[in-house]
């Protein structure tokens, strides 16, 4: 099974995601090849995203002022 890359905003929205544009492209640019995003690396950019958002989590309780937004951190 295969995604085209211009649904993959309203896939992470299904998956309860949002992403800046930012992160998006990002996305895009380490999973998909030619416009065509697996299944298997959806669910790769997922658990990336999942990593990534409780690494932020992790250091913003460790360091109260965490100068870094969650696009930095990854």
């Amino acid at each position: 099974m295969a995604f085209s890359i211009y649904h993959l905003r309203a896939l992470l929205w299904e998956a309860g995601c949002t992403v800046s544009n930012k992160v998006l492209e990002c996305l895009v640019l380490r999973f998909a090849k030619n416009t065509i995003l697996t299944a298997e690396n959806y669910i790769m950019a997922l658990v990336r995203l999942h990593l990534s958002h409780e690494r932020f989590h992790n250091l913003d309780t460790k360091m109260k002022s965490n100068p870094l937004s969650l696009e930095e951190n990854e």
